[in-house]
């Protein structure tokens, strides 16, 4: 009996050194395959202080709206990951704290860190958005060419796990919200199964991550219009070329473009606006050399709000 214990004992020792193994081989291949954003982002003080990172969403996720003399029929309601919530900078300097004071209104921020297009769907998803925002006259996404990436290849919230959720197609192209369980959550925490979801993403063809877009764009915009029949949708494209491209070659994203089209949702590229060479070029970055500094969106905002029709 003694012998059959030690030999259990040695094997389950076996399988999670094993499994510790392949957890820490994935974590290589990802870090070698963002080293650059780890290295050049100084990443490494997130990901050592778990605490500053908490303080960090904790500061900007669910505060109540910044507001300037506004009134509750003329808000607006910001969208979006980190760059929207305005990371890294004070409070006074976020792109919905300068977008309240420019308009002198109302900016309710409804971000979420590392997230994308689904958080923003499953956001507006919720039937008690309409208690938190009466009315809204505008809503704001600010979009990164990475979201299209984050619908497929899903990272829980650890910090808020409600927003622990996601959507697929089914064979009819057919959008559904999946809820994960205790297991799926753990999987998707692992290094192991991200780096499983980018090689299942990698040998997909890309137009189901466009499909899959277009349907979380579409749906989130019926949302909106359900909730806010009077209010018009807003994609503002951030490119700082984050990924690497040439940049003397950017050309706009047909597929968005067609997307955003047929929902009526007016688009714009930060690479057309005055500051966008600069953008591209990656010359307004806070601290963390990764996320916009207050000093860009001083210069978005004026032209973003002339654009988008928006009365000062």
């Amino acid at each position: 009996m003694k012998k059959l214990k030690k030999i259990i004992a040695i094997n389950i020792i076996g399988l999670i050194s094993v499994l510790f193994l392949i957890e820490l081989i994935s974590f290589l291949i990802i870090f070698c395959r963002y080293y650059r954003l780890i290295v050049d982002g100084d990443q490494w003080t997130n990901w050592i202080s778990f605490k500053n990172l908490n303080n960090i969403e904790d500061k900007y996720n669910f505060l109540p709206p910044y507001k300037y003399k506004g009134t509750d029929n003329k808000s607006i309601v910001i969208l979006g990951c980190s760059y929207a919530i305005g990371a890294c900078l004070d409070y006074e300097d976020t792109p919905s704290s300068q977008l309240a004071k420019y308009l002198k209104t109302t900016v309710y921020n409804k971000s979420i860190p590392g997230m994308g297009t689904a958080s923003a769907l499953y956001v507006m998803s919720k039937d008690n958005i309409k208690e938190e925002i009466p009315d809204a006259k505008y809503f704001v996404y600010i979009f990164l060419d990475d979201h299209i990436r984050r619908n497929k290849c899903y990272i829980p919230n650890h910090i808020y796990n409600e927003f622990s959720a996601k959507y697929n197609l089914d064979k009819n192209n057919n959008l559904h919200f999946v809820k994960l369980n205790k297991l799926q959550y753990l999987l998707y925490s692992s290094y192991t199964f991200r780096l499983y979801d980018e090689y299942l993403r990698i040998k997909e063809d890309k137009e189901k991550d466009y499909l899959l877009l277009g349907a979380i764009i579409t749906k989130l915009s019926e949302e909106i219009k359900t909730k806010y029949p009077n209010s018009k949708f807003i994609i503002l494209f951030y490119d700082d070329n984050l990924n690497g491209r040439d940049i003397n070659n950017i050309e706009h994203n047909k597929n968005l473009d067609q997307i955003c089209k047929k929902n009526n949702i007016q688009l714009i590229y930060t690479s057309d606006l005055k500051c966008g060479k600069d953008i591209l070029e990656r010359k307004y970055l806070t601290w963390d050399k990764i996320h916009p500094s207050k000093e860009v969106w001083q210069q978005i905002i004026p032209e973003f709000v002339k654009l988008t029709g928006m009365k000062k």
